[in-house]
């Protein structure tokens, strides 16, 4: 009887952990200030007043997608600093996105280019 309870404990514990990382492997997380962006993104919110230089990085395998959202920097620095080839920052509302009250409001850095579309 005390092995069967401490099975059917390990076999619910198992389970539980197997849901939690399941459910955890399929949460989307916000871009916000001072992010850096290696994986395909896409704003849910505007980022406002970021005080970061640059508000959101994008490199690696990232790209960004505005979706009709603002980043805009306390009027300093950098809004979207693009590192490497073959990134890229869009606005898929059809230019209804936009950085704005920063220094530079987009950088592309580094060896070959990224692209920029929409915006």
């Amino acid at each position: 009887m005390k092995t069967e309870c401490a099975n059917l404990a390990r076999l619910t514990l198992l389970t539980i952990s197997g849901v939690s990382a399941f459910s955890l492997a399929g949460a989307a997380f916000a871009v916000s200030c001072g992010d850096t962006v290696t994986t395909p993104e896409i704003l849910d919110a505007s980022i406002v007043a970021c005080a970061t230089s640059p508000a959101v990085t994008i490199t690696d395998a990232g790209s960004l997608d505005l979706n009709g959202y603002t980043i805009s920097c306390n009027g300093a620095g950098i809004g979207v600093q693009i590192l490497g080839s073959g990134r890229t920052l869009s606005d898929s509302s059809f230019g209804a996105g936009s950085v704005e009250s920063c220094d530079v409001g987009v950088s592309v850095e580094g060896v070959g280019g990224g692209t920029i579309w929409n915006l």
